[in-house]
């Protein structure tokens, strides 16, 4: 059986300008599409996913946390590191967290609360490694396990 994940501090912030993160909705169409959304939860399915429940998007890519896992930093860079249970507690690096930005950011349209789609308008995502070449640095707290 999963473990229950609860948020400790959940918030995430980028510094600079206007950056997004990439969110999958599978259960329309599959496309990628883009949130300000700075929370984040641990599915049923182990994914981080950015939002509350039940309108939590699993992150692009998907970041899986082992069941195992007693506490998830996301780091400056936006690593995400996992500690794991046991007598040594291992910690493991289980993804990458990508930022996105766009020529023109009030192109986007907004599908939902938080939720945008790119237009002719918006142009293209321009996927960014936080910390590389100018992009904002990530500002995070923990995730914290119960059962």
């Amino acid at each position: 059986m999963m473990a229950r994940y609860s948020i400790f501090r959940p918030s995430l912030r980028v510094g600079g300008k206007r950056y997004f993160l990439p969110v999958t909705l599978r259960c329309l169409t599959g496309e990628c599409y883009y949130s300000r959304h700075g929370h984040f939860n641990i599915n049923a399915y182990g994914e981080l996913v950015a939002g509350p429940f039940p309108i939590a998007r699993p992150l692009e890519p998907n970041i899986f946390v082992p069941e195992d896992t007693v506490k998830v930093q996301i780091h400056d860079d936006g690593a995400v590191w996992v500690i794991r249970k046991g007598k040594q507690q291992q910690r493991q690096e289980v993804g990458q967290i990508i930022l996105a930005t766009f020529n023109n950011p009030e192109g986007l349209h907004r599908v939902d609360e938080n939720l945008y789609s790119e237009t002719e308008a918006s142009g293209m995502a321009t996927l960014h490694v936080p910390g590389i070449e100018g992009t904002g640095m990530l500002k995070s707290q923990y995730l914290e396990v119960f059962e």
